[in-house]
């Protein structure tokens, strides 16, 4: 059986949960902000997302009570899913009493909203994640999963501008360098894509720059 610290990525295809409880937790209505036109500095990379020159800060609790080093981005691999779904996937079948092996996921409006940002209990509870395929990294890094599998397509606008703003958020609060913003493949032991081949990432570590 695999262990917290050795999980594999990728996660089932889930049946729709009941309706997940609205919380101060939910904070998909921080992330309604107007998309302003690109200007003509706007580089290629970017030229298929175009999203706003300031992105501000996200209402998110922030404690102070651990210091985080990393932050690993991944995708689900699945079509669909919510932190409900795959906090009840990694309890049942992978038997991690932690539950929820991410700090955040974003969701792709199949089971909440795109973009939406779910808090995870092991981000509230400030303990290690069971994400990365490493100690190292699920002690010292925030792992953030984007429902969905980006092999073959981008993630949607929203859930970028989310993950965005979430990462800039988190790296402003625990003075995480960009050098330790990282690929799931760049950290797990082991052969991984995740968040997938046709993720952004070059556009994604441009955005956290501006």
């Amino acid at each position: 059986m695999e262990t917290e610290q050795t999980e594999s990525h990728r996660e089932r295809e889930f049946k729709d949960p009941p309706p997940f409880p609205k919380t101060n937790d939910h904070i998909s209505h921080s992330l309604s902000f107007s998309i302003l036109p690109k200007d003509k500095s706007t580089t290629p990379i970017l030229q298929k997302y175009t999203f706003p020159h300031y992105f501000s800060p996200l209402s998110i609790p922030l404690p102070a009570s651990r210091k985080w080093r990393y932050i690993v981005i991944h995708h689900s691999s699945t079509s669909k899913g919510s932190a409900k779904a795959f906090d009840r996937y990694h309890r049942r079948v992978r038997h991690w009493k932690n539950g929820l092996g991410y700090h955040f996921v974003i969701g792709n409006g199949s089971q909440t909203k795109v973009g939406e940002i779910e808090v995870g209990p092991r981000w509230k509870r400030q303990i290690q994640g069971a994400h990365a395929g490493s100690h190292k990294y699920n002690y010292h890094g925030i792992g953030i999963c984007l429902v969905g599998n980006y092999e073959h397509k981008k993630p949607t606008p929203k859930q970028f501008y989310a993950l965005v703003r979430l990462t800039k958020t988190l790296m402003k609060k625990y003075k995480i360098p960009l050098s330790h913003v990282l690929p799931h493949r760049m950290v797990r032991r082991g052969p991984t894509d995740c968040p997938g081949k046709a993720f952004p990432w070059k556009a994604f570590i441009q955005a956290i720059k501006q």
